[in-house]
């Protein structure tokens, strides 16, 4: 048996760093899209907290401060510079 991945529907963002951001309440998992290509998901995080980020004048400065080096996360998809 095969587990199906979940795609994380994402928005767009007008960010200098973020192309589009995503939230998936049944797995909290919080997707941000880069501009430069990258992609990443951050675990365990609330509604809340996405609701913050999305209302936030600058989503990149939300991001740093409340989810950056306090949740888990997996790289998807390197930069295209990588």
């Amino acid at each position: 048996m095969t587990t199906k991945k979940r795609v994380i529907k994402v928005h767009n963002v007008k960010s200098s760093n973020i192309k589009e951001i995503g939230f998936d309440p049944k797995t909290q998992k919080l997707q941000i899209n880069f501009l430069n290509g990258s992609k990443y998901q951050y675990e365990k995080v609330t509604a809340h907290q996405f609701a913050d980020i999305m209302a936030a004048k600058s989503h990149g400065a939300a991001l740093s401060k409340d989810i950056k080096g306090k949740h888990k996360f997996t790289q998807i998809t390197p930069s295209e510079s990588d």
